[in-house]
């Protein structure tokens, strides 16, 4: 593999492309789905994997919202599947224990960290370990996740 894809689904998800040299050569956030197929488009040409974070159904989430979440994930992999790209879907504590990235924050089975602050420590993470690059909050776990990716697979 030449390339290294990460791919947080949802809307307010991102993608990210490194290099075999772990450089970030290419990120996308949109809402706009056809801008999200066309990075695909693009990308899905080259000599690349994708790692493509997996979620499951949240607490207290309603079921509108987790219909829209559920569909738009499924849209990535429907897209991916057509386009003919060799991809794996991956759960977050899988992508984030091979970074050695520690999970959300306890005490007991309560958390203690809240999902907004978590978020901070994974685009903390990002940035420390891409320091050249603009990491912001809507590709910083895609960016985990590819690098996950091309430190698994290289």
């Amino acid at each position: 593999m030449r390339y290294f894809g990460g791919i947080d689904t949802g809307k307010s998800g991102g993608s990210a492309v490194l290099n075999i040299r772990g450089e970030l050569v290419d990120s996308v956030h949109s809402e706009d789905r056809k801008v999200v197929i066309e990075f695909l488009r693009k990308w899905s040409k080259k000599d690349i994997f994708f790692r493509v974070e997996k979620n499951n159904a949240m607490p207290l989430q309603g079921v509108v919202s987790m219909f829209t979440f559920g569909g738009y994930c499924h849209g990535i992999l429907w897209c991916l599947d057509t386009l003919g790209a060799a991809y794996e879907e991956i759960r977050p504590k899988a992508w984030q224990g091979l970074l050695r990235i520690p999970p959300r924050k306890k005490k007991g089975r309560k958390f203690v960290e809240t999902p907004p602050q978590f978020k901070k420590r994974l685009v903390k993470e990002a940035t420390k370990r891409f320091p050249k690059d603009d990491i912001h909050d809507k590709v910083a776990d895609a960016v985990l996740i590819a690098e996950g990716c091309r430190r698994e697979l290289k």
